[in-house]
């Protein structure tokens, strides 16, 4: 997820095939946005400037995170 996918004024985060990321759809689609993760979010994005293509979730800074190390 990259934050500008991330829509907070309407409330939503659109899912995008990217890189090496593709959705089961092949397709966007637009998930809204429930007030705790849009709480979690702003939080986030107050802790640090950043770029708008960039990830949201990482391990270290520029290098996102692998599915092997992450739970569904």
């Amino acid at each position: 997820m990259k934050w500008n996918w991330i829509d907070f004024f309407q409330n939503h985060i659109a899912v995008k095939c990217f890189d090496d990321f593709i959705t089961k759809s092949m397709k966007e689609r637009i998930v809204p946005m429930s007030e705790k993760v849009k709480s979690i979010l702003i939080n986030r994005f107050n802790l640090a400037v950043h770029q708008p293509g960039e990830v949201v979730f990482y391990r270290i800074k520029e290098r996102k995170l692998h599915q092997e190390t992450i739970s569904k």
